[in-house]
């Protein structure tokens, strides 16, 4: 019988980091690539870049599809991309305060 496997980074910066590979316990049914596709809410804020305050009324306002489990919040990868894909802004920027020549 052959367990599950899973990569795990060790903590150290990222241009050192290696990768082991461990049985996964109680994961019958479930892909062990799939268990790092979903992320905690710090994990995700900290993906796109956004304090985890922002993230969470984002949540809030129903904008980012989440689970909960209790008080544990997780947000699949997937989902998240999405959600940023969908918030592109289009045009051209202008700075706050000025007006577009015309």
């Amino acid at each position: 019988m052959n367990p599950r496997v899973v990569r795990v980074a060790l903590a150290a910066p990222s241009h050192m980091q290696e990768t082991q590979t461990r049985p996964v316990a109680g994961t019958s049914g479930v892909h062990a690539q799939e268990l790092d596709h979903w992320l905690t809410l710090a994990q995700a804020a900290r993906h796109i870049g956004v304090a985890k305050s922002a993230l969470y009324q984002w949540l809030q306002a129903g904008r980012v599809p989440h689970h909960r489990f209790g008080r544990l919040i997780k947000i699949h990868v997937d989902d998240l991309e999405q959600f940023v894909a969908s918030a592109r802004a289009e045009g051209h920027w202008t700075p706050y305060g000025s007006h577009p020549q015309t």
